[in-house]
């Protein structure tokens, strides 16, 4: 079953043409590598498949989700209130607020899930606060619990954002260049993460990396934009160092699993 179905995807900002004419699925359960040279559109998609931004009017682009239509006509459809607490997000700036502890930032997952007057409050029940615990668990952050978000590592931020997600019970994670601020430890720890949130949880991932080897060594499957366009969607397993080298504009060699 197709959980993303993007058709006719068109967007610019101005003269600047950020998405033209892409299309495709994601089916429930895959995990995708979305690549691509910085400028090619990958932000912009993923910003207008949360619904965090929307197509160009005047053209023929749609966007479903879930089996329901949530935009056409460059306009967000009333479907999209009740799908976004399905769909999680994680930024590469990570959008914790620094003050607050990790544990109340994890729990912020579960504002599109409580009594508008709870979540304004902060007011999160003992179940409520076990799920968060649970899910800093699971990324391996649970001792941080207590601190404040701007005291940890930039790899731990991350993965309180993804524990944020999976508060929320997302089905579907989208990361937008969730490693491109992490050494490679780190970065390597968060796409783990979500590799096994994708396996044991079922969520459907789409992830945006500039970072070749994660896509590879995670991903069974590749979407490659250039210049808005959509120019490659497979296994990952059929692409090459060639097949990068043109896409990137510089030699990638994959012998040496780095770009």
């Amino acid at each position: 079953m197709a959980l993303i179905e993007i058709r006719n995807a068109h967007k610019t900002f101005g003269p600047t043409v950020a998405l033209d004419d892409v299309s495709f699925d994601i089916d429930q359960g895959e995990m995708v590598a979305l690549v691509g040279p910085s400028g090619s559109g990958k932000s912009t998609l993923i910003r207008i498949i949360a619904c965090l931004d929307t197509l160009d009017k005047g053209t023929s682009g749609t966007l479903r989700l879930f089996d329901q239509d949530v935009q056409a006509g460059g306009r967000i459809l009333r479907a999209m209130k009740q799908i976004r607490k399905r769909v999680g997000v994680v930024f590469q700036s990570f959008n914790l607020v620094g003050r607050l502890t990790v544990e109340t930032n994890v729990l912020t997952g579960l504002l599109g899930r409580v009594p508008k007057w709870r979540g304004a409050l902060g007011r999160f029940n003992t179940e409520e606060r076990e799920k968060a615990l649970l899910a800093l668990n699971r990324v391996g952050i649970l001792q941080q619990s207590r601190q404040r978000a701007s005291t940890l590592s930039g790899g731990q931020q991350q993965r309180a954002a993804i524990a944020r997600a999976l508060v929320q019970e997302s089905e579907i994670i989208m990361a937008d260049e969730p490693v491109a601020s992490l050494d490679p430890a780190a970065a390597d720890r968060v796409m783990g993460t979500l590799s096994q949130i994708n396996a044991e949880d079922g969520a459907t991932v789409l992830v945006s990396l500039h970072q070749i080897e994660y896509a590879l060594k995670y991903c069974d499957r590749v979407i490659a934009l250039k210049d808005g366009e959509l120019i490659y969607d497979g296994r990952s397993s059929d692409t090459s160092a060639d097949f990068f080298t043109e896409l990137y504009g510089r030699r990638i060699d994959l012998d040496d699993d780095k770009e």
